[in-house]
Order: C-alpha cells, then structure tokens, then sequence
C-alpha cells in the first residue's frame, strides 16, 4: 500500500493505474528495476510518472512464477 517516506519498504515510479471501480490497480518499477503490483483505494491521488513510497505487507503478497 501507499506509505508514509518514514514506513516505506521501498519506492516505486508508478507505469500505469487502472481504475477498478473500489480501487485502484498500481503497476510500477522498484529501485532496483522490478515490477510490482498492488491496489489502492480509488481515492488515491497517483499517477502514471509518480514516485511513491509502499509498505508490503508479507501475509498478502501473491508471487506469479516467472515467464518461461
């Protein structure tokens, strides 16, 4: 989720939101060039270009297997 600088895991540049109604699906990029992939309340004021802080909270994260 969107986080206060002081909480943040790690900061990610925002590459596309897309509107689902009750939220907000946020794709980006990590420092170090990974994607990730999270939601946010539909109130969240982001977009593609931003730079934001997230917090990861470990006992929802859902990994994909990588591409073959």
């Amino acid at each position: 989720k969107i986080a206060e600088p002081s909480l943040a895991h790690a900061t990610i540049r925002i590459t596309d939101c897309l509107f689902l109604g009750d939220r907000i699906r946020i794709t980006g990029k990590t420092e170090n060039g990974k994607m990730l992939r999270f939601e946010a309340t539909n109130s969240s004021q982001v977009k593609p270009g931003d730079t934001v802080p997230v917090r990861i909270d470990v006992d929802t994260i859902h990994l994909l297997p990588a591409a073959e």
